[in-house]
């Protein structure tokens, strides 16, 4: 966690008079704009990072065969069936979108047979 670069006198008593308060305030907008220019440049760089992902997946799934290895890889990494529709599976739960859960099981049940367990290898 980042925490905010100190200043002497800042968890102090309020400050007396003009100097002090502009001086305090001064000290907490700096601050502030610090973090907001350090959270711009992380947005940034998590984009950029974002992008690079998207480009690498593109280059190697060109086939199924090496999806299905990337898809079972993100898996393996995250926990997470990348497979399953997380905004579909969402507009279900909200009434959005009708489901026939017999169907929706049954293709949950190929998904869980077709994936690799975690600890096989």
């Amino acid at each position: 966690m980042i925490q905010p670069e100190e200043q002497p006198g800042a968890n102090g008593p309020p400050p007396n008079g003009t100097a002090g308060l502009e001086a305090r305030l001064r000290q907490l907008f700096g601050e502030q704009q610090r973090l907001r220019e350090l959270l711009d440049r992380t947005r940034q760089q998590l984009d950029d990072l974002a992008a690079e992902l998207f480009r690498f997946q593109d280059e190697y799934c060109t086939d199924a065969a090496r999806e299905e290895e990337y898809d079972s890889a993100l898996e393996r990494i995250l926990g997470i069936n990348p497979r399953i529709d997380l905004k579909e599976v969402e507009e279900i739960l909200a009434g959005k979108r009708k489901c026939d859960m017999g169907e929706f099981i049954e293709e949950l049940e190929r998904t869980i047979e077709a994936t690799p367990s975690q600890g096989a290898e």
